[in-house]
């Protein structure tokens, strides 16, 4: 767009902040940046509430600015996606395992974000029971929702075992020509990542709003050969 003041296509709504969007497309800047403002941490590394980087100069931060102060940080995209598959062999033992990684990837967590603060009707629902609030808010101790914080944007680059499977095969079952495999597979067995969220690997542009971890699925099976 030829007009200076247009900043891209501002996208990715979220639950919880009425009318916030995270993401952006932006010239000069990656696809799916997500567009917040930059937190402010004490000594103790601990986000201190409302606080953020002034980035235009006007002496006003966060909200105050009327979101002069929001920028493209980050991205949903990782810088690589790899996979490693395996079949091992000994004797009559088989044993085979499909591994992949996904590296340089950001998620925007609104499920924190949406559900850590304290104050009125963040704590309270409308007939006046405590809403469920996770374990993280103790590390913020945020009053009011902090939707568009550079906080919640978090490294979601993981590693993830998809299955591993192990058999064994009886060659001569009841003669010759007979034979049997007995093998147990677990899908899904171990993710390795950094990820606050309950699962790095979201689809869509990279707003996690995911309250259900992937299952854990172990499968005995018997093949039978005549």
């Amino acid at each position: 767009n030829d007009d200076p003041n247009y900043v891209g296509v501002i996208h990715g709504g979220i639950d919880g902040g009425t009318g916030y969007n995270v993401m952006i497309n932006a010239v000069n800047n990656p696809y799916n940046s997500f567009y917040v403002f930059e937190q402010i941490y004490d000594q103790n590394g601990k986000p201190i509430e409302g606080a953020y980087v002034d980035h235009n100069g006007d002496g006003k931060v966060g909200e105050k600015d009327n979101d002069g102060d929001l920028i493209a940080y980050k991205k949903s995209a990782p810088d690589v996606f790899m996979g490693l598959t395996s079949q091992l062999s000994y004797k009559n033992w088989d044993f085979s395992f499909a591994l992949r990684a996904s590296i340089g990837n950001y998620a925007y967590n609104n499920v924190q974000s949406n559900r850590e603060a304290w104050d009125g009707s963040q704590m309270y629902d409308q007939t006046g029971f405590l809403k469920n609030r996770l374990t993280s808010a103790w590390k913020t101790n945020f009053k009011t929702g902090q939707y568009r914080s550079s906080y919640y944007v978090q490294n979601a680059s993981f590693v993830r075992m998809d299955n591993i499977s192990l058999g064994y095969t009886f060659n001569k079952l009841f003669n010759d020509k007979q034979s049997a495999r007995v093998y147990v597979t677990v899908q899904n067995p171990f993710v390795i990542t950094k990820y606050d969220g309950l699962d790095p690997e979201i689809s869509g542009s990279g707003v996690d709003n995911n309250i259900y971890p992937r299952p854990r699925v172990f499968m005995l099976g018997l093949n039978l050969n005549f």
